[in-house]
């Protein structure tokens, strides 16, 4: 019987998900499958599943022919054993197949657990817990104000529009308003699905503690997963012989131990785009504890960032999904996620 996955990784874009993926494929029990966001599209539109959620042949061609992990990766099963894993008349539920994967990339690496780290699932919660109802997800937040600067930074490196950008048209007129827009949207997209799930398989954490108590937060952490505690977690950056390379490449910092400061808004932020950044996600950055950088927000600030908030083409919207009014203590902080 497949027994992973174990876990899901998930989070708003560079929120620090990396970084526990790299922690967590340090451990001697784990290993994080790398980022893959078929399994929950292709359930979603039954790419290779029938409509009561059996897998077809047609499935193996697709994922041969368009995912990398079954071309550069050693997954521990051949394209002969996914063949025979469908040829059974249609006998086999999706989520059994992909968790026999999940199980062969474990034991490919002689460890026990294994598990992925998808940072857009945190929308896709709920149809995880679906096909998975044992797998612990875990949610990393980190203040929105960082996750902004790096989204900004990483687009304008690369000289293109980056991905809320080339989703939503407000991204060129005000890209700080978008990405506070884009992060409020993924954080409160997880923790709502996170409420509904419950503590027993939804855990928040979050990357400001990490980087400060690392160890005290690794060993949380490995708690809520059932495992022992790893000393190679805090280790994560010396031999990287599990991890894939190409993530230190892509990922500054991941070479280095865990260290705090790596990115602060409270210095490299402008002013203006801290004052426009908090009058669009205020309230989430209340509900979350983080500290306000402007003390009193102007009403054009507000006026502006309820605007673009109302041409937000993100879907589907949170429940939680109103302008904020600029009034401290107008919301209250949420106290039952899990891990703070």
């Amino acid at each position: 019987m497949a027994k992973n996955p174990l876990f899901f990784l998930v989070g708003c874009s560079r929120s620090g998900t990396t970084l526990v993926q790299h922690m967590m494929d340090a451990h001697e029990q784990l290993a994080v499958v790398p980022e893959t966001r078929w399994f929950v599209h292709w359930f979603d539109k039954r790419y290779g599943i029938s409509e009561d959620g059996f897998v077809t042949p047609d499935l193996v061609p697709r994922l041969l022919q368009r995912h990398r992990l079954f071309r550069d990766a050693d997954i521990g099963v051949t394209q002969q054993q996914l063949e025979h894993l469908v040829s059974d008349g249609g006998k086999m539920r999706y989520q059994d197949f992909v968790s026999i994967l999940f199980d062969r990339y474990a034991e490919a690496r002689g460890v026990a657990h294994a598990g992925n780290k998808t940072p857009g699932y945190v929308r896709s919660l709920q149809t995880i817990h679906l096909l998975w109802p044992a797998a612990k997800l875990i949610h990393v937040i980190r203040d929105g104000r960082e996750v902004s600067l790096s989204i900004i930074q990483k687009r304008t490196m690369r000289n293109r529009p980056g991905k809320p950008g080339g989703r939503f048209a407000t991204w060129q007129e005000d890209a700080v308003t978008t990405s506070a827009l884009w992060w409020e949207w993924n954080v409160r997209l997880g923790q709502e699905a996170g409420r509904a799930i419950g503590p027993g398989h939804y855990y928040e954490l979050r990357y400001d503690a990490l980087v400060a108590r690392p160890e005290a937060e690794s060993r949380a952490l490995c708690d809520f997963l059932g495992v022992p505690f790893d000393d190679a977690m805090l280790r994560h950056h010396e031999g990287r012989v599990k991890a894939d390379p190409r993530l230190v490449e892509k990922h500054t910092g991941l070479d280095k131990p865990v260290t705090a400061g790596m990115r602060n808004w409270n210095t490299e932020m402008p002013r203006d785009d801290i004052e426009r950044f908090e009058a669009s996600a205020g309230g989430l950055l209340e509900e979350l504890g983080y500290e306000f950088g402007v003390q009193n927000h102007s009403p054009e600030s507000l006026a502006h960032a309820a605007r673009l908030r109302g041409l937000f083409m993100g879907r589907p919207l949170p429940e939680n999904w109103r302008a904020w009014n600029g009034t401290r203590g107008s919301v209250e902080a949420h106290a039952d996620h899990v891990g703070n």
